[in-house]
C-alpha cells in the first residue's frame, strides 16, 4: 500500500503510508502554491524512493476550509491521476477528525470565515454565522468539539478538543474500496468571496 495524501484545507498537511509505515510533512502554512506543494510532495516520495508512478492512490481532502487551499490540493491530486491508474480518495475535513463524543448530541465546528463557522450536526455539514450556531448549541443543549479558538467565538467553555488522522480515514476508504472519480469537485459550503462582493455590488445597483 503505498498512497499520498493531501490535505491543504487548514494549512499544508501531506501524508504518506508506505505499508505499514506512516510519513508526513506540514509546510509552511503560508504557502499555498501548486510549484510549492509540488516541491514537498517530491521531498517526501524521494525519502522512501518512490516516483509518483508507484502510488496506488493519492488521497485529497476535499473541504470545508481555505478555498484556494482545496483548488491546490484538488488540481495536484487529479494532475498526479489523470493520466494514470492511480486512484483517487476524497475525505473530508470533518471525517479527518477524531473525538470520542455522542454523535447525536455533538456539533463538531471548524474555523470558518469572517464571523461564520463550519459545522457538522446530525450528519449535515453547513456553514452558519457564530451567533446562529451558538443559538443551536443552546437550545439542544450540544456537546461541542472544536478547537480553542472557536470555543472562545463561541463562548463556550467546556468543549472536546479535535484531533486529525488524515491516514485512518484513508486507510479506512483503501481497504473498503471507497474510491472518487476524477471529476470531484472541493466542498465549499459558501460562496466564494468573489462572489459575495458581487451580489452586494448587484442589489445595490437594484436598488438605485
Amino acid at each position: 500500500m503505498k498512497i499520498l495524501i493531501i490535505d491543504c484545507a487548514y494549512g499544508n498537511h501531506l501524508g504518506l503510508i508506505c505499508g505499514d509505515e506512516n510519513f508526513e510533512i506540514k509546510a509552511d502554512l503560508n504557502e499555498k502554491t501548486s510549484d510549492t506543494i509540488i516541491l514537498k510532495i517530491d521531498e517526501l516520495l524521494k525519502k522512501k524512493k518512490l516516483a509518483v508512478d508507484d502510488l496506488d492512490a493519492v488521497s485529497v481532502c476535499v473541504g470545508p476550509g481555505s478555498f484556494t487551499g482545496l483548488r491546490v490540493g484538488a488540481t495536484i491530486c487529479k494532475g498526479f491521476c489523470a493520466l494514470s491508474k492511480i486512484k483517487i480518495i476524497t475525505f473530508t475535513s470533518f471525517e479527518a477528525l477524531t473525538y470520542n463524543e455522542s454523535k447525536d448530541k455533538t456539533i463538531i465546528c471548524l474555523q470558518g470565515f469572517g464571523n461564520f463557522l463550519y459545522a457538522l450536526y446530525n450528519g449535515k455539514m453547513f456553514c452558519d454565522e457564530i451567533p446562529k450556531i451558538k443559538a443551536l448549541i443552546e437550545e439542544n443543549n450540544l456537546s461541542v468539539c472544536c478547537s480553542e479558538s472557536v470555543a472562545k467565538s463561541l463562548g463556550v467553555k467546556t468543549y472536546t478538543s479535535l484531533q486529525t488522522d488524515i491516514f485512518k480515514i484513508t486507510k479506512e476508504k483503501f481497504n473498503s474500496g471507497k474510491f472518487s472519480d476524477i471529476n470531484f469537485e472541493p466542498l465549499y459550503l459558501r460562496a466564494s468571496q468573489a462572489e459575495i462582493e458581487r451580489e452586494k455590488r448587484q442589489k445595490n445597483e437594484n436598488k438605485n
